[in-house]
């Protein structure tokens, strides 16, 4: 395979993944800027992620998020 090929498909490999990173980055920016919101109102209505897995989350003192397994499976 010449140089030029190569150096042709390392450039496409680098802009490809240049472009999946820019997608997620800007996906993590809208989930760290609404996710806080939703999860408040989501836990204020009841919403359990885990219901009916035997996970329970807890919210501590200081806004740490302890997991614990309370499942027969387990």
């Amino acid at each position: 395979m010449s140089e030029l090929v190569k150096e042709i498909l390392y450039l496409a490999g680098a802009l490809v993944t240049a472009f999946f990173g820019v997608l997620t980055m800007a996906a993590a920016r809208d989930i760290l800027k609404d996710g806080p919101r939703k999860v408040a109102h989501l836990r204020k209505s009841g919403y359990s992620l885990f219901k009916g897995t035997g996970f329970r989350s807890k919210v501590t003192k200081n806004g740490a998020v302890q997991f614990s397994n309370n499942s027969p499976l387990a």
